[in-house]
C-alpha cells in the first residue's frame, strides 16, 4: 500500500518564496532543502515536482503513517497530527500488480 497526501498550493507569497528556495537549492545541486522549505513542501528533498501547483506530498513511513500485517489483516495508522499542514486530502494506492501477485 501506498500513501500521497494532496495539497492544493496557491500562488501565495509563502509559496512563491518556497519555490524560489526550492529552485535555488536545485540550480545548486544542493539536495536536502532547508527546515522551513522541507516543512512547506512536506519533503527534505529539493526536487522541481514539489512546486506543482497540485500536489503530491510523499507520505514517510514512521513518520506520518505505520502500517503492519497480521493472519488475518492488513492496517495503516495515519498520524493526523505530523501530516504537513497543507495536506488536505490522503490517497490510498495499492499497485493492480501488487494485488494480482497476492492471488497468485
Amino acid at each position: 500500500m501506498h500513501i500521497v497526501g494532496l495539497s492544493n498550493k496557491k500562488e501565495t507569497q509563502e509559496f512563491k518564496r518556497h519555490k524560489k528556495v526550492l529552485e535555488v537549492c536545485v540550480e545548486c545541486s544542493i539536495t536536502e532543502l532547508p527546515r522551513e522549505t522541507a516543512e512547506f513542501f512536506g519533503s527534505e528533498i529539493a526536487d522541481l515536482s514539489l512546486a506543482k501547483e497540485f500536489n503530491e506530498v510523499p507520505m514517510i513511513i514512521q513518520k506520518h503513517f505505520e502500517q503492519g500485517e497480521d493472519d488475518s489483516k492488513e492496517w495503516i495508522e495515519v498520524d493526523l497530527s505530523n501530516l504537513p499542514k497543507d495536506v488536505k486530502k490522503l490517497l490510498f494506492i495499492r499497485y493492480k500488480e501488487t494485488i494480482e501477485d497476492e492471488q497468485e
